[in-house]
């Protein structure tokens, strides 16, 4: 390259706090927001050993949300809505599956 083109390559270099604007530009046009979970490590494990979330899936954001939220529930609770029909065996660790049956459960039970 001459060395035209290298100054203008290190020009138009982008800076990181240029991409995170941009990125933040781009959201706000989207009507987006940007959210930040901090979780302590002893809740992902916690979820993991009560077989809510795999270990493979620790790294995945969403799982490890709805995994967090189901395991706010106690393994009785879990089993209490299971043995009633509210939620399946399968949405035992969905937290979002679980507070749309109970939703559902409770619109049934006042009507």
């Amino acid at each position: 390259m001459s060395t035209a083109t290298e100054s203008a390559a290190e020009r138009h270099a982008v800076s990181a706090s240029t991409l995170r604007m941009r990125r933040y530009r781009e959201r706000r046009r989207e009507a987006l927001c940007l959210l930040k979970v901090e979780l302590p490590e002893a809740n992902i494990d916690n979820a993991i050993s009560r077989q809510l979330l795999k270990p493979e899936d620790r790294a995945e954001p969403w799982a490890v949300i709805q995994a967090c939220y189901a395991a706010e529930l106690s393994d009785a609770a879990l089993d209490w809505l299971i043995k009633g029909g509210v939620i399946t065996g399968e949405q035992r660790g969905d937290g979002v599956a679980i507070l749309r049956a109970i939703s559902d459960w409770l619109e049934r039970a006042t009507t």
